[in-house]
This record gives C-alpha cells, structure tokens and sequence, in this order.
C-alpha cells in the first residue's frame, strides 16, 4: 500500500473521529510526560482551489474550463464554496466546528526558484528578508522548556534541498536545536539505532546519535503502509510509546506522481493538462 496524499488526508482525518490503537498509545504515553509535536510536511504542490472550491466565482470558472468543480461536484462549506469530495471524511469535524479552512496562505511573491521559496517557506520571511534561522528554531528558542538537552528533534526523510545546513524549518539551530534528520525510514525500522541509518544532525545532537537507539520496541495493533511514510508514522508511535520520543518529529510526505519522478513541485503533473 502506498501513501499518496489524499490517502494520507482521507486517513489522517478518520483518525481524528476515532483514535486507532496506534495513534492512542502515541498520545496516551507522551501525555504523562510531555506534549509531542509531530509536523508532516507535504514535500510539493497542492492544487488549492480545487481542494476548498469557489463555486460562484466567475473567473474560477473562465480560467479553469477544464478543471473546475461545479457545485454538484463537491461538499457544500457555504453559499460560495465546497469541499472536495476527496476529503469528504473531514465533513463531520467541519460540522462539528473542530475544523477551520484558511485559503489563500502562501508567499507574497514566488520567485520561481526552488532555493529562494524554499528558503522563504522554512525560514517564514518575506520576500525582501533574507532570515537564517527557520521558524521551528525561532519557536524552540523562544519556548527553551521544551527543549532536551542533547535531541530535541527527529526527522524522518529528507528536511531541506540545499548542502549548507539542510534542516528546513531548523535552520540555523545547530547549537541551539538537536535535530537527527534519519534519511530512510526504512533503516530506522530494520534496527531502530541511528548509527545504523544515512543520517544527518545539527552540532548538538552529534554525540548523542551515535548511540541512540529504541530497545524494546512495542507490538502495535495498528497495521502501518509498508512505503517510507507509513514506516516513519509507525516509527513515530514506537517512540512515543516508549517515552522515548523528542518534543518534535518532523516526517516527510513526498510528491509522488504517477511517472514516480518524486519532483520538488508538480511540475509532471502540470505538463498532463
């Protein structure tokens, strides 16, 4: 089974109606302890309006007279807009007002150049700032009771696109923020000790990955997809379980299209149209 990402949604938003055992002992262990943030990053586009759909806009419809949605298309939100029927699983929360839609956040201004938008995307700046730290590091430091004192962070998959401190929204923590960035779940999974995995860290987890490991991982009732982000949620919840989690896991969602380029944007899928 692989992880696309609107199984992914359709996935994530069933567990939040009914917690899976999986998901329950994540939350059950570390809520004695700790709070754990777990960031999913979906590595990629996404088409926005066609995800929360302008229905009576005209120039929607003038610009897209292929792609639209029509109204009996998709989950009616309000008068002007629906949901895509793809995420009708997120219907009850909406209606239960657990759930809030933001549309139209994005960058101010796209320069069309995968190192500058990405830079302006992990380090939250505007187009005329040019920040070294990300935004998770600016939140860590600023919040220093969240902190360990040696791994503050794991990251299951690739963080960044540049060589130079390629920790995404981590940048610039690396003697303020303990990142170990595990490259391939899959060698986590195999052994569950870091040395054993392509990894990258930040100067202040350095010493600590190299003997870091999860002994006794538990048995799960959750099935996990056997993909590389299925086994990074599964990875995920034996850490969490053990109480053996950092304050932030960072796991990311590959956009994988149908030719399997594993591209940074969507261009492949774009070229379809």
């Amino acid at each position: 089974m692989q992880t696309g990402r609107r199984n992914f949604l359709r996935a994530t938003s069933a567990l939040a109606l009914t917690a899976s055992p999986g998901v329950a002992s994540l939350v059950h262990a570390q809520s004695a302890k700790q709070k754990l943030v777990v960031m999913v990053y979906l590595k990629g586009g996404n088409d926005g309006y066609n995800t929360l759909v302008p229905v009576n806009n005209a120039r929607y419809r003038r610009l897209r007279p292929t792609l639209a949605q029509t109204r009996a298309q998709v989950m009616m939100l309000t008068e002007s807009h629906g949901l895509h029927r793809g995420l009708e699983a997120l219907l009850p929360l909406w209606q239960d007002k657990q759930l809030a839609i933001l549309q139209g956040i994005g960058q101010q201004d796209v320069t069309n150049q995968h190192y500058r938008d990405a830079e302006t995307l992990f380090t939250g700046s505007s187009p005329d700032e040019f920040l070294v730290n990300g935004w998770m590091t600016r939140a860590l430091n600023q919040n220093a009771q969240l902190k360990r004192s040696n791994i503050d962070v794991f990251a299951f998959g690739d963080l960044d696109i540049r060589e130079a401190d390629p920790m995404g929204p981590f940048r610039g923590g690396n003697t303020s923020v303990g990142v170990i960035n595990m490259l391939y779940p899959n060698e986590w999974q195999a052994r569950h000790r870091v040395a054993d995995t392509a990894f990258l860290t930040t100067a202040k987890a350095g010493e600590a990955a190299k003997s870091f490991s999860l002994d006794s991982p538990q048995t799960l009732k959750t099935t996990f997809p056997r993909d590389s982000f299925g086994v990074a949620l599964q990875s995920t919840v034996e850490l969490a379980a053990a109480g053996q989690a950092p304050p932030v896991v960072h796991i990311t969602l590959n956009a994988e299209d149908g030719d399997q380029h594993n591209a940074f944007d969507t261009h492949w899928a774009q070229l379809k149209f």
